[in-house]
C-alpha cells in the first residue's frame, strides 16, 4: 500500500538551466480538503530533492478502494516556489484476498474455445461519486457499461502463468453509471486459458465498490445471479508453436443489444462458480492498445482470392469491410509475412455473414502477425480502403 507519485516540471518561460530543487506534496481524502490546502493523509512539507518520479507515498496508511487526491508544488533552481499543480487523484486496489467478496464464475458448459457474454443489471437511486470495478479474468475480457465499451484497450489483462497468478484490471465507472437502470456486461475470450499446460479454465471475478453523492456505499460482486450466454465468436486453430489460430465470427448469432439495459436475458443461463485457485494481483503495467493504423497499399486477384499487402509487417488486429454477402456466406482470411508463403503459423480467421448491407470483421481476442492477407469468399472486388491494420 505504498503508491508512487510522479510529475514533470514545466518551463514555459524557457529559463536556461531550470530544474527542480525541492517538492512539497499534499495528499487528501477529499477534493474539498485539498482545495483548502489541507493534506489530511500526507503533508510532506518542502523536501530538498530533485526526484520527480516514483516518489513513495509516506503518509497515513491507506486501505482497499480508497480514493486519494493530491497536488505538488516545487522549488526551482533559484529556490523560488512554483504554483500548486492541478489536483490529481489515484485509487487503491484490493489489498487483501478477503476484499474479494464474490466467487469466480463461468459459463456452465462452454467449450474452451468459445467466447462468452456475461451481464448484470444494476438499479441506482442516484448517481455515484466514486465507482471502481475490479475485473479479474482467466483469459481476456472487454468491459461494457450500458452498451458502451469502457476503454480502448485490448487483450487484457496481461499475460501471466494462469494456474499460479491472475491479474485484475480496475476501471472507473462513475462517469458511465447513471441514476436508474444500468447494465454491466463483459465479453470474455479464453486467451491462454486454452493452453493445456496451465490446467485451468476461462473464468471471471468481479468486485464493484462505489459511493453515492450522498455518501451511501455500493457493493456488487460476481455471483451466480449473473446471466451468461455463448457469444457470436470463438477461437479456432491451436495455441501452440506454428499454430497461432484465429477467430470465427458468426454474425448471424450476434445480438446487438446484448449489453444494454432493458435487454431480455431471461433465456440466458445463470453463471456457476468456478474453482480457480490462482493468486490475484493488480495489473501494474499499461494496458495493450492500438497505437497506429495502417491502410492497404496493394490488392492482387489470384483466381478466387485476393492478396492484400498492408505495406509492412506488423502485430495487431485487422478490420475488413464486407459488402454484398448473403446470410451464411463465409469469408476466410489467412496471414503471412511474405508474399509467397500464403499462410504463416496457422493464422486463419473466418467470418460468416448475417446478410447485412455492410459488415465488418475485426479480431477481438486474437491478434495477427504479418503483412499479407489472403481473402477468399468475397462476392465483389474489395477496395484498398476496406482494409485497416491496427498496430
Amino acid at each position: 500500500s505504498e503508491p508512487r507519485l510522479s510529475w514533470q516540471m514545466e518551463n514555459s518561460e524557457a529559463i536556461r538551466g531550470q530544474r527542480q530543487t525541492g517538492y512539497h506534496l499534499l495528499v487528501a481524502s477529499t477534493r474539498e480538503l485539498l482545495e483548502q490546502g489541507e493534506g489530511d493523509l500526507w503533508d510532506s512539507e518542502m523536501v530538498t530533492s530533485s526526484q520527480s518520479t516514483l516518489v513513495p507515498y509516506a503518509g497515513t496508511p491507506l486501505g482497499s478502494n480508497q480514493t486519494c487526491y493530491w497536488k505538488v508544488r516545487l522549488l526551482d533552481k533559484d529556490g523560488k516556489e512554483t504554483d500548486w499543480s492541478p489536483i490529481a487523484h489515484f485509487s487503491m486496489g484490493l489489498l487483501n484476498s478477503n476484499d474479494w467478496t464474490g466467487p469466480w464464475i463461468k459459463y456452465p458448459d462452454a467449450e474452451p474455445t468459445q467466447h462468452i457474454w456475461f451481464r448484470k443489471n444494476l438499479n441506482l437511486e442516484e448517481e455515484l461519486r466514486t465507482a471502481y470495478i475490479h475485473v479479474a479474468s482467466v483469459g481476456y475480457h472487454e468491459l461494457y457499461v450500458n452498451g458502451g465499451k469502457v476503454d480502448s484497450s485490448a487483450l487484457g489483462p496481461a499475460m501471466t502463468r494462469l494456474d499460479k497468478r491472475v491479474l485484475y484490471r480496475t476501471y472507473d465507472l462513475a462517469p458511465m453509471l447513471k441514476a436508474g437502470k444500468n447494465t454491466i456486461a463483459i465479453w470474455q475470450g479464453p486467451g491462454w486459458a486454452r493452453y493445456s499446460f496451465f490446467k485451468t479454465e476461462p473464468a471471471l471475478r468481479v468486485q464493484l465498490s462505489g459511493t453515492s453523492n450522498t455518501g451511501e456505499p455500493l457493493e456488487l460482486a460476481s455471483d451466480t445471479s449473473w446471466r451468461c450466454r455463448i457469444s457470436s465468436s470463438e477461437n479456432i486453430g491451436g495455441i501452440r508453436y506454428r499454430d497461432h489460430g484465429g477467430e470465427k465470427i458468426d454474425a448471424r448469432n450476434h445480438l446487438p443489444d446484448w449489453n444494454q439495459p432493458g435487454f431480455d436475458d431471461l433465456s440466458w443461463k445463470s453463471a456457476v462458480a468456478a474453482g480457480i485457485r490462482a493468486t490475484l494481483s493488480a495489473q501494474m503495467m499499461e494496458a495493450t492498445e492500438s497505437i497506429e493504423t495502417l491502410m492497404a497499399v496493394d490488392i492482387d486477384r489470384e483466381n478466387d482470392s485476393y492478396k492484400v499487402d498492408m505495406g509492412r509487417n506488423f502485430s495487431g488486429w485487422i478490420s475488413i469491410k464486407l459488402r454484398g454477402l448473403s446470410s451464411g456466406d463465409q469469408v476466410t482470411a489467412v496471414v503471412a509475412d511474405d508474399p509467397e508463403t500464403g499462410q504463416d503459423f496457422g493464422q486463419r480467421s473466418v467470418y460468416i455473414s448475417a446478410g447485412s448491407e455492410e459488415e465488418v470483421f475485426r479480431n477481438r481476442f486474437n491478434y495477427i502477425s504479418g503483412r499479407y492477407l489472403t481473402i477468399t469468399g468475397l462476392k465483389s472486388a474489395p477496395a484498398l480502403t476496406d482494409f485497416t491494420g491496427h498496430v
